[in-house]
């Protein structure tokens, strides 16, 4: 299995850990510095992982799995012509299959005297979250694929994602 930690070495070295690398090696960290600073790089680091990844299943996770993975899942999917509905509906489900991993966190914001509205708004799985990101993506980009060549990603590139997808 390839395993691609998509968290910063901050988050990795702290007492965040995936269950997923207690048990595991991990293959693969992303790059940090300057080609990770903003989202179409550390997007298309990601994405370029898991098209130069070994053949057979590839796990990619960040803390929780909803906002960083969630937008690199949704990309995927709509890069092998997944509906936005269907991408929307995944990315909803991200609330009740890591439920225990965001009441921790939500446990740990309020005890740490975070604003409960603030800690409601960012561990949020709602749909209308990746629904607006598809819209906006689209609005500015034109669609998923115009940005993933946006943001670097050859043609070919984004076939491999296709063809990792698509199985």
């Amino acid at each position: 299995m390839n395993a691609i930690d998509a968290r910063p070495s901050w988050e990795r070295s702290s007492r965040v850990r995936s269950q997923f690398h207690s048990r595991h090696k991990v293959s693969k960290h992303l790059p940090e510095g300057d080609g990770c600073r903003t989202a179409r790089h550390e997007f298309s680091g990601r994405l370029r992982a898991i098209t130069a990844a070994s053949e057979g299943t590839v796990l990619f996770h960040c803390s929780v799995g909803k906002d960083r993975t969630g937008i690199i899942a949704a990309i995927l999917l709509a890069i092998a012509d997944v509906d936005d509905k269907t991408i929307t509906e995944d990315y909803a489900l991200t609330g009740r299959v890591a439920g225990r991993s965001i009441e921790r966190l939500r446990e740990q914001s309020l005890r740490g005297g975070a604003d409960p509205a603030l800690i409601e708004l960012v561990l949020a799985s709602e749909p209308q979250i990746m629904r607006s990101t598809l819209e906006h993506i689209t609005r500015i980009y034109g669609g998923v694929p115009f940005y993933a060549a946006r943001i670097g990603l050859s043609d070919d590139e984004i076939e491999k994602l296709c063809q990792r997808i698509l199985g």
